[in-house]
């Protein structure tokens, strides 16, 4: 589950978006309409991606825009002479390390030191092409072009050789951070680090602003993604959140089974090993919920309760899948750390460990049925819950209708 959710991030939507826009620019000859919306296409990249960086307090989205808006406008009003020259090398340059930079910087309110610190370099890097352009343009532009590898197969390409290496160093950086932290936002980057070396390959002009905003519509979709995985994903668990299973049951068809799930004396588990330690319990709960058979559904519901959701099928079908889930739960269990056992080895002779102590933990699980159609849903979830109690009541660790 973990793996493909992974896969997940980083494919959607790049692979989607990138692919289509090569595509549509390689229909010939274009509809009528779509000629007519493609001059407005950057504009609208590039705005609603600094609303929905300014809305959600993403700072890094918003640089990464500005980076990628100030090359499009470089590489469209693009000069032409000797100054041409330096500004394509600057940007092809420049462009895949910032979006590298950028990647690895902590997210920080924009409206502070900090955020106008990382706003001012971004802004001071045409000033310093122009200066360089004014004072030191032939040692500049020398070593923009330099050629590493005199070979033909590097030699009079679209992308000067720095710039090359520059792309293949960002790239690195962008999916050793994507490995890291495998997010929507993380996984879209190296699809706008490809958008960005499609642009400079196309050269200056209104190819290059059609496939810069290419990459910032890939961050945009990935935004919103982004927003709404957070809205109905529970971040510790991975499983579907609250307001997801409120939508799914409202879905549902008429004959819908819930099962209510809840972690036998969790507070106590806290209490006494700490929240990590109850935060790993939760993580094994899900996932043995999330395994769960006859076509059932798991969510998180909130703090140490989770739901698990079957349609088209009654209480008594899913109490079997819902007694293997009990049993599951009840076999697992942890080996703690023991509190007196020091963080790295000590010097000298060796003592004899303490014998570890395993945590084991159980659930119990509430069932109730839809009776209609137009009964709603939380009077479902909360006849589970009250047969839920009734499990508690008698002894805990069992399944109750």
């Amino acid at each position: 589950m973990k793996n493909k959710r992974v896969l997940y991030h980083l494919l959607i939507p790049g692979l989607l978006v990138l692919p289509a826009a090569v595509a549509l620019r390689l229909w010939q000859p274009l509809p009528v309409p779509v000629q007519d919306l493609l001059p407005y296409f950057p504009a609208f990249a590039f705005a609603l991606g600094l609303f929905l960086g300014w809305r959600f307090h993403r700072s890094r989205l918003v640089m990464t825009l500005l980076v990628l808006f100030l090359a499009e406008r470089a590489l469209v009003f693009f000069p032409s002479g000797e100054y041409g020259r330096l500004v394509f090398a600057a940007v092809a340059l420049l462009l895949p390390l910032n979006l590298a930079w950028i990647s690895l910087v902590r997210e920080r309110e924009l409206v502070s030191p900090a955020g106008f610190v990382r706003l001012g370099l971004i802004l001071l890097q045409p000033v310093a092409v122009d200066l360089a352009f004014r004072y030191r343009y032939i040692e500049v532009l020398s070593w923009l072009n330099h050629e590493f590898i005199p070979l033909p197969l590097f030699q009079g390409g679209a992308l000067p050789q720095p710039a090359l290496v520059a792309f293949v160093l960002g790239l690195v950086v962008l999916l050793i951070r994507f490995q890291r932290h495998p997010t929507v936002l993380a996984g879209a980057q190296p699809w706008v680090l490809g958008s960005a070396a499609i642009a400079l390959w196309a050269g200056p002009g209104e190819l290059s602003s059609y496939y810069l905003a290419t990459g910032a519509l890939v961050l945009d979709i990935a935004m919103i993604e982004s927003s709404h995985f957070m809205a109905f994903r529970d971040e510790l668990t991975g499983l579907a959140g609250r307001r997801a299973l409120d939508d799914y049951l409202a879905r549902a068809g008429s004959r819908v089974t819930v099962g209510m799930v809840d972690v036998d004396f969790f507070k106590k588990v806290n209490d006494t090993h700490g929240h990590d330690v109850g935060d790993q319990v939760l993580k094994m709960v899900a996932s043995r919920l999330a395994s769960v058979g006859g076509g059932g559904r798991a969510f998180r519901y909130g703090g140490e309760e989770f739901s698990v959701v079957f349609t088209g099928r009654g209480a008594e079908e899913c109490l079997e899948e819902l007694e293997r889930l009990r049993e599951s739960v009840a076999q697992a269990s942890f080996v703690l750390r023991g509190p007196d056992r020091p963080r790295k080895k000590p010097k000298g002779a060796a003592k004899k460990p303490a014998a570890p102590k395993a945590l084991s933990v159980t659930v119990s699980i509430g069932v109730a049925e839809r009776s209609g159609k137009k009964q709603p849903a939380d009077q479902v979830i909360k006849a589970a819950d009250q047969a839920l109690y009734r499990a508690k009541r008698g002894g805990r660790n069992q399944v109750c209708c």
